[in-house]
């Protein structure tokens, strides 16, 4: 499931819930429980350590260390001028290029839509796709519970660039996302014009947070992480770092 469900500016909170957690986990035989807890604005040592003495170790194969959040308290001239000049500068070439954004229903006709995006992306970026009908399942799952959210930029009404986040408490979660690579279309900057609309759809929606999804932290130089990091940076916000972890019971 998504979070956060726990408090971690409260330490005492957290050794209870991770108790309960793994009694929980216990309970049911399951493997293994995976967490990715937000740490932001709190003491990372302190809530890593906390985890290790319940039991969690740090999962390797896990891509990303961290994430970025954006403050969706703050009014949307803040945000906006947060940006890097360069994020500031792609958004106003989207709007006088052609791109228009927002969000759209999640049907099957729009889901097949967006798994292409995905799918092609993942190929393009060297990533694995996760399979189909699990993502199908999961925001479906989701969306009937209204915490599930499809965005799509188009150009001359072809959606070019699409994501799908998830209500995670008061943070809206970027999940997945794809872009169409064909033609001539990034260069009028559709992603750049979809991460400012669903940031302001977040925010009039009453979201805390706007969640980019993950980077890594210290990106080998060139490398394709690296420039991930760079890519979401453009656009403000706090680094925060995730403390992934396993407790196999």
């Amino acid at each position: 499931t998504f979070g956060p469900a726990i408090d971690y500016s409260s330490y005492e909170d957290v050794e209870k819930s991770l108790t309960e957690i793994i009694a929980i986990v216990k309970k049911n035989n399951d493997v293994y429980v995976q967490v990715h807890p937000f740490t932001f604005g709190n003491k990372v040592k302190e809530v890593r350590q906390l985890f290790i003495d319940a039991g969690f170790r740090r999962v390797k194969y896990y891509i990303y260390e961290a994430t970025i959040l954006i403050d969706l308290q703050k009014g949307e001239k803040e945000i906006f001028n947060d940006f890097e000049r360069r994020g500031k500068e792609a958004v106003r070439q989207s709007e006088k290029r052609g791109i228009i954004s927002g969000m759209e229903k999640i049907t099957q006709e729009n889901f097949e839509i967006f798994y292409k995006l995905y799918s092609d992306t993942c190929k393009r970026t060297e990533m694995i796709p996760e399979e189909k009908e699990k993502i199908f399942k999961t925001v479906e799952f989701y969306n009937q519970r209204n915490k599930a959210f499809l965005f799509f930029a188009r150009y001359e009404n072809i959606p070019v660039c699409a994501f799908i986040a998830f209500k995670c408490h008061d943070c809206l979660s970027l999940i997945y996302q794809g872009s169409d690579y064909s033609k001539d279309y990034q260069n009028k900057r559709p992603a750049n014009n979809l991460y400012w609309t669903t940031i302001k759809w977040g925010k009039q929606n009453g979201y805390r947070w706007f969640d980019l999804a993950g980077v890594t932290l210290n990106p080998k130089s060139g490398s394709k992480r690296e420039g991930i990091f760079l890519y979401k940076r453009q656009f403000g916000g706090a680094i925060c770092e995730l403390q992934i972890g396993r407790a196999h019971v």
